[in-house]
């Protein structure tokens, strides 16, 4: 049965940032049905808080918005992050108030607006708790402009394509007169190597990580921050990734191991 517009909404948001929070989490998804939570979006409602987060095994996205008014009560449920995609796809632009209708037995949710209807079903099960996830301790911190990272890793991804799409930091604080760096690079047993080095400021130890291309260059690409903060405990620990300017979305990548 499709829910009809008469039951009361759960809550209120402004429709661009709606369509701004789906962009910066709903790619962060599992595109297989191994575990069937992980395709779907968690949305969790928290007095005025709205907050949207997506993962699959190496990484995830959460945003944090606000809503309207007060939610008519504190729950979470999950959406397929299908039909988000889709609907950030068309929801307007300019402000305008959109509905959200949970149905009572939470099987459904519905996104309404002046001339919008959308119903999607909902998914059932556990979402991780995803505040464990979160590192609080760091080893390595940098702070870089995101439009120079973003450019050199996806540079750097062009020649790992054939090696597993790996891309390697190397991180060194100042040191003796010298300028912090992070250096971004991709090899390519056949084409060769790409070295991209960064100006950035470097707090902690030196490190050596390497992470997916894809997954750094899909972060760096939906924050909308001109500095791009990267903390880090260690080679083989979740690394996060976060503007340096806001504290509303987090991106949390795991590097990929190697003989170094």
């Amino acid at each position: 049965r499709i829910p009809s517009a008469d039951e009361e909404p759960t809550a209120h948001v402004d429709s661009a940032l709606l369509k701004e929070m789906i962009e910066q989490v709903a790619f962060a998804a599992a595109t297989d049905d191994t575990r069937p939570v992980l395709t779907g979006v968690q949305c969790i409602f928290s007095d005025r808080d709205l907050t949207l987060a997506a993962a699959d095994s190496f990484r995830l996205a959460i945003r944090t918005g606000q809503l309207r008014s007060d939610a008519t009560g504190d729950f979470s449920i999950i959406i397929p992050a299908r039909t988000l995609s889709e609907l950030g796809k068309i929801l307007p632009e300019e402000p305008e108030d959109v509905a959200i209708t949970v149905t009572p037995n939470r099987s459904q949710v519905v996104f309404q607006t002046s001339d919008l209807h959308v119903v999607s079903r909902l998914i059932g099960g556990a979402f991780p708790n995803v505040k464990q996830l979160i590192p609080t301790k760091f080893q390595t911190t940098v702070h870089v402009n995101t439009g120079e990272f973003l450019k050199a890793a996806r540079v750097a991804s062009f020649f790992s394509r054939d090696n597993s799409n790996m891309i390697l930091l190397d991180l060194a604080p100042s040191a003796s007169g010298q300028a912090a760096t992070m250096t971004v690079t991709g090899t390519a047993a056949e084409v060769g190597e790409n070295h991209a080095e960064l100006d950035a400021v470097v707090e902690g130890d030196s490190l050596h990580v390497a992470f997916n291309s894809r997954y750094i260059s899909d972060a760096l690409g939906a924050i909308g921050s001109q500095q791009v903060g990267l903390e880090l405990t260690g080679p083989t620990s979740a690394a996060v990734i976060k503007p340096v300017d806001s504290d509303h979305y987090t991106h949390i990548v795991m590097p990929i191991h190697t003989a170094r």
